[in-house]
């Protein structure tokens, strides 16, 4: 099944097509849908802390730290700031009737498939402590993906 817009075609591929097909490994990216379902997200992990601070036309967006003293550190940039940004890095695994896979969900994609940003979505599970309300928003995440598949390289391994 293929239909276009936003000046690609798209096409609906099972995950054992992506697999069975190679897609993403080859140095060209692949633009995907799959018809599946999210059936677990790693919730200790699902943001960063970032930098704020702009650079030319963007924001840093490098990983800072806190030292201690209710500042963050960016090594980039060189600087430390009163507030830090969260970006989302969600791992998360989906299925569909011909198997599953991992897929990683950044900023923009994470604040789609959760409905709300990191920062608020941080917010609720460790300063509020709800709990409740943390997994009801992990639990809603089920539809259509539209995926690029690439092969990356951690730590000398294809992941």
């Amino acid at each position: 099944m293929e239909w276009s817009g936003a000046g690609r075609t798209n096409v609906v591929k099972t995950i054992s097509q992506i697999k069975d097909e190679k897609l993403g490994i080859s140095e060209k990216t692949d633009w995907i849908c799959v018809n599946g379902a999210v059936i677990y997200i790693k919730a200790d992990d699902f943001y960063y802390t970032s930098c704020p601070i702009m650079i030319g036309d963007g924001q840093c967006n490098k990983n800072v730290t806190n030292k201690g003293d209710r500042r963050w550190r960016c090594d980039l940039c060189d600087q430390s700031v009163d507030e830090c940004d969260h970006r989302y890095i969600l791992s998360l695994q989906i299925e569909d009737h011909t198997g599953l896979t991992w897929l990683a969900a950044f900023q923009e994609s994470g604040e789609e498939l959760m409905g709300m940003s990191a920062k608020d979505l941080h917010f609720m599970k460790f300063e509020k402590q709800d709990d409740d309300g943390f997994l009801k928003v992990i639990r809603q995440v089920m539809f259509i993906f539209k995926l690029k598949v690439e092969e990356e390289t951690f730590s000398d391994e294809h992941v």
